[in-house]
């Protein structure tokens, strides 16, 4: 096992792999944005508290957490009229959720 992830590090080593994911339909994209964005919300708690962020990140975490909320909660209850705006919220509010989770520089 160890020879060959050896093997398969030396033959990507520089390079870099990238794919794609397709589904089937929008509801598949949507579930999968959705059960993302939710992934996201439930480290943010975890990350306050391994980070301790001062009180002023605390106020940046918990208005973007906000934000996130509001943008899932849209899509949400939008997802029959507009499909592609619904994924396309849910994606923005992923974006919010993710920054909160990145450690301190």
């Amino acid at each position: 096992m160890m020879l060959l992830l050896q093997d398969a590090s030396a033959r990507l080593a520089g390079h870099t792999i990238v794919y794609d994911v397709r589904f089937a339909d929008r509801k598949e994209e949507f579930d999968f944005e959705l059960e993302r964005l939710r992934s996201f919300e439930r480290l943010v708690p975890l990350a306050l508290l391994e980070f301790r962020p001062s009180a002023e990140a605390r106020v940046l975490v918990d208005r973007y957490a906000a934000q996130a909320r509001e943008l899932r909660q849209r899509g949400e209850s939008q997802f029959v009229r507009d499909p592609l705006a619904a994924i396309k919220d849910l994606m923005d509010g992923t974006g919010r959720s993710s920054g909160r989770c990145r450690p301190p520089a």
